[in-house]
């Protein structure tokens, strides 16, 4: 095959090429595309082609036209080289390179046509051996490929350096290597590295893409196992639901919390461990995620032995492109310690409010929750009109019966009367206290006077019932009680302060009316006398 034929071939071949790597790398992503390759083909076609063509064109023009996209299709395919080798050429460095090919290109123009050759072929090896440096340098990976294709671009300038030392260095003649003329080899090895190194770039390019992601692939596993490791031993018990809210995946915490092996927990609903009571709340949570919302809740669930396990949810919902719910990512918080303290400090609290409110000795209410409830009644008899009784009740002679039989039996006897009282003022909103000492006191609201005098009455009797023995009294020989009552029955505002003055006075009233008795007395529009009863009971 002679020189031109060759040059044709080359020149067809790179249009060829160029087209075929413009097919096939239209629909490829930038990142698996050869960048300069394309460009590298068409520029050695086009040099190749004036080449041919030399004949109707100055032997300085050919120089200029022909050798300087030849030139430049070298480098543009080192360019694509250095790419696949992870060695990419700056934008500076490409246009550096392109500026010194274009002037020297022209400068040959001026030398001796003698010397074009020299200087022309040294350039295109020059430029073939750098493709094969930066292939053959640093092959962390190994690649054959890569190998193979860094020696076939090193023999290529070889081949062009050494026409290059014969043109320059020759007698003149025509040189000869292995039976062929040397000025063939060139040509022909360019034909032959243009055959297969498109594709061998291509190879490679693919290789690249191909070891690019199976590190890829690795560091997701790293990363997965990583993160997998995380969510197993993290503190907090984490699980994943699917649409149906069946347990898809739940950590070591989770598990241990619920008192399962996380297998069993697979495929399993969670509404399944949750208490009782508290389902129709997590169905209303579950109803908000379903919907694309996120929830942040408390819940008690279930162990697998029974006892409660209160958790604080923090709930992502998982949606699909179509809008559709495909589960829940859900991180499960224990704070039943924190629920256990806390139900021991609500209920601290209530005992405290009702010490607060209840005395000591009796157990009845105390004289702060007796204000407190006189002052609601007065308050309420002043918005309705209704008639509001007070009771005062003081045991008789409870002094001497204190230094007759102790201080232990007048408690004992103290703790009698106030359950007694307890079982006989019944009523809404009625109130037995101890009002201080051995004196008692009864709020009794919407009751007029007739009713109040009936309970007091049977106060009077049920303290005789009780029959505890006192032999210091000058009213019998049993504890008896002496009781003023005083109903607020007219429309003006009723005083507390003047309540318990009133019924104060008329309880000093009966114990000076010989004791064991009931004085009355009603206060409403116009004050009626007051009332003394007393009944003998045995």
């Amino acid at each position: 095959m002679d020189t031109p034929t060759t040059i044709l071939l080359l020149a067809v071949g790179s249009f060829v090429i160029c087209a075929l790597l413009l097919v096939f790398q239209r629909h490829k992503d930038a990142a698996q595309r050869i960048p300069f390759l394309a460009p590298a083909k068409f520029l050695q076609g086009a040099g190749s082609l004036v080449l041919y063509l030399r004949g109707p064109f100055p032997d300085v023009l050919t120089v200029a036209l022909g050798n300087t996209p030849l030139l430049l299709g070298c480098v543009c395919e080192f360019w694509a080289a250095a790419h696949l080798a992870d060695r990419p050429v700056s934008r500076r460095a490409q246009l550096a390179m392109t500026a010194c090919i274009v002037v020297a290109c022209l400068a040959v123009c001026a030398l001796p046509p003698v010397l074009r050759p020299v200087i022309l072929f040294t350039g295109h090896a020059g430029l073939y051996l750098l493709p094969a440096w930066v292939l053959l340098r640093d092959n962390e990976t190994g690649s054959l490929l890569r190998r193979t294709l860094g020696v076939s671009y090193a023999l290529l300038g070889g081949l062009f350096l050494l026409y290059s030392l014969s043109r320059g260095f020759g007698d003149g003649g025509e040189p000869v290597l292995l039976g062929l003329p040397l000025e063939m080899l060139p040509g022909t090895g360019a034909y032959a590295m243009m055959l297969v190194g498109a594709c061998s770039m291509l190879l490679l390019a693919k290789e690249r893409d191909d070891d690019a992601l199976e590190r890829t692939r690795q560091s997701l596993s790293r990363t997965e196992a990583q993160y997998r490791q995380i969510v197993d031993t993290a503190l907090e018990g984490i699980l994943s639901l699917d649409a149906e809210d069946r347990v898809t995946y739940v950590n070591a915490r989770m598990a241990a919390l619920l008192g399962f092996a996380p297998e069993e927990l697979l495929g399993k609903r969670i509404d399944a461990f949750i208490a009782p009571e508290h389902l129709p709340a997590h169905a209303a949570h579950m109803a908000v995620r379903r919907k694309g919302g996120d929830a942040v809740y408390e819940i008690c669930g279930v162990r697998r032995d029974g006892e409660k396990l209160w958790g604080l949810v923090s709930s992502k919902s998982v949606m699909g492109a179509d809008g559709t719910y495909q589960g829940a990512f859900v991180m499960f918080t224990d704070i039943t310690t924190r629920k256990t303290m806390e139900a021991a400090l609500e209920q601290s609290n209530r005992s405290l409010a009702v010490l607060t409110r209840t005395d000591g000795l009796t157990g009845i209410a105390n004289r702060r929750h007796f204000d407190a409830a006189l002052t609601l009644a007065c308050a309420r008899h002043d918005c309705q009109g209704a008639p509001l009784s007070l009771i005062m009740l003081d045991i008789d002679h409870f002094k001497a019966f204190n230094d007759l039989y102790g201080h232990v039996e007048g408690d004992a006897c103290l703790r009698r009367v106030g359950e007694t009282l307890t079982k006989t003022v019944v009523g809404r909103g009625c109130l037995v206290a101890r009002y201080g000492g051995e004196e008692f006191a009864c709020v009794l609201p919407r009751t007029d006077l007739a009713a109040a005098r009936q309970a007091a009455q049977r106060i009077r009797l049920a303290v005789r019932a009780l029959a505890i023995p006192h032999a210091g009294s000058a009213a019998g020989d049993r504890v008896t009680a002496s009781l003023g009552v005083v109903t607020w029955a007219g429309t003006a505002p009723a005083s507390p302060r003047d309540l318990v003055a009133r019924a104060d006075a008329l309880l000093y009233r009966a114990k000076s009316s010989g004791r064991d008795c009931v004085v009355c007395l009603e206060i409403g529009e116009t004050a009626a006398p007051a009332r003394t009863d007393r009944e003998t009971a045995d």
